[in-house]
């Protein structure tokens, strides 16, 4: 897997294809995830999310505004983890590596 495709260079190609695309757009599909996941979880408050490939962490924001909720996010690219950062207040966030045997 080549994760070096997911440097600066790819997620500013992302920003600028989906220019406008932004928390608030993302927020309507990421809803609906919530309330999905929301149905199964019947209420419970102290629950653990891990979001694998997080990105900017726009679920991980959804997650944190209407939950309490322990929340992580992982992803390959330091550069979605730095936009997230600035987003994301009690996320806990980590570079996944890539290790070849």
């Amino acid at each position: 897997m080549d994760l070096q495709k997911y440097d600066k260079e790819y997620w500013e190609f992302v920003d600028k294809k989906f220019k406008g695309y932004s928390l608030e757009k993302q927020a309507k599909l990421f809803t609906l995830y919530l309330d999905h996941i929301l149905k199964y979880v019947d209420g419970k408050r102290s629950l653990k999310v891990l979001d694998i490939g997080c990105g900017y962490g726009h679920f991980l924001k959804l997650c944190e505004v209407h939950t309490s909720w322990e929340l992580y996010g992982v992803d390959v690219s330091e550069c979605a983890l730095d936009k997230a950062r600035r987003i994301l207040s009690r996320t806990k966030l980590e570079k996944w590596t890539w290790k070849k045997d």
